[in-house]
């Protein structure tokens, strides 16, 4: 992942930015990548996540 946006008020936190990644599922690996976006809230001392969305391609191609 690579943070691009970041930001803070009050008890909420927001991060926004890229990713990749190559899952395997039976035996076949998928080069995936787009774009994220997460919550964050404070509580008791901790950032927990409260929403998160990600995009990625309609038909991702298989790895070589």
């Amino acid at each position: 992942m690579h943070r691009l946006v970041a930001g803070q008020s009050g008890s909420l936190a927001h991060e926004s930015g890229d990713y990749e990644e190559t899952p395997v599922t039976a035996g076949q690996k998928r080069e995936l990548h787009g774009h994220y976006l997460m919550v964050l809230r404070e509580e008791g001392g901790r950032r927990l996540i409260a929403e998160q969305m990600w995009t990625e391609p309609e038909s991702p191609k298989p790895a070589e």
